[in-house]
């Protein structure tokens, strides 16, 4: 089903900031399955940012609960909530994707609990279990039968999100490892350390980089993990930028360059054409 067009522009709102992977692999993708994709990730950032938003574990609880039972209750229902109706109109959540996202949910509530990451490790198994079940879901597969490397470059996709919010000061940043914060000589009261704070951006990136590489996403007749693997493309060459010139990134904003699209426009190509044969 197809996104009638109040509940495509409210989810265009959320999920598609200028530029953005998931932006860039959107503008270049026909299939299909386009509405279904926008609503899930309308519905992801809406979520996927309240453990690192509230500053009260009983206000992220309430909105996260709010979220489940307004998606639990709007066949019988209804709703006022355009990206819930979205989510209903598009079939996003069928029956084989509702334990990944109770799971899910499970993930964000327990993150939570405890506002800080000690190690690098920590930083991983959080993003693989949440990031990695959005693409789980996105792809409409059961967890066990979930592509190899899936969790992985999601999970790189969202620590590339993270790393452009250190163009503010990093003190804010709870998803910080401390193992890595104490590595650079960064502490939660001071950061002014230009230097410093740019070698934490290039490590960061070699972070995601090792997981992606250590797991490479292929491409398969899944035409949702297809698209997965578009945004990957984008989210390996900017990593790789990262890595180059962390001072661009620290610069702040998100740029689109004509190498961004490049890249994107290829993927695409390629992943459509591997399709047709």
């Amino acid at each position: 089903m197809t996104l009638a067009p109040a509940e495509r522009a409210a989810c265009g709102e959320l999920a598609l900031e200028e530029g953005a992977e998931f932006d860039l692999a959107y503008r270049f993708w026909p299939g299909p399955e386009r509405d279904r994709l926008l609503a899930l990730e309308a519905l992801f950032r809406s979520l996927r940012d309240v453990p690192l938003t509230v500053s009260d574990p009983a206000v992220g609880v309430a909105k996260i609960s709010w979220w489940q039972q307004e998606l639990a209750s709007v066949q019988e229902n209804g709703s006022q909530h355009p990206v819930v109706r979205a989510v209903t109109m598009t079939e996003a959540l069928p029956a084989a994707s509702m334990g990944s996202f109770q799971s899910y949910l499970m993930q964000l509530l327990l993150a939570l609990e405890d506002h800080s990451l000690s190690s690098v490790d920590m930083l991983r198994e959080v993003l693989f279990q949440t990031a990695g079940e959005e693409a789980v879901i996105m792809t409409g597969c059961a967890p066990g039968d979930a592509a190899p490397g899936l969790r992985a470059a999601a999970a790189a996709a969202r620590l590339l999100e993270l790393m452009r919010t250190l163009a503010r000061r990093a003190t804010e940043h709870r998803w910080l490892p401390l193992d890595l914060m104490a590595r650079h000589r960064l502490s939660r009261q001071d950061d002014s350390d230009a230097e410093a704070r740019q070698a934490l951006v290039v490590s960061l990136a070699e972070l995601a980089q090792q997981w992606r590489q250590a797991e490479p996403l292929m491409a398969g007749s899944n035409a949702s993990l297809r698209f997965l693997c578009l945004r990957d493309a984008v989210v390996a060459r900017r990593l790789e930028l990262a890595r180059r010139r962390p001072a661009r990134m620290l610069a702040g904003g998100l740029h689109t360059r004509p190498g961004d699209v490049l890249r994107c426009w290829w993927r695409a190509r390629a992943l459509q054409e591997a399709e047709a044969r």
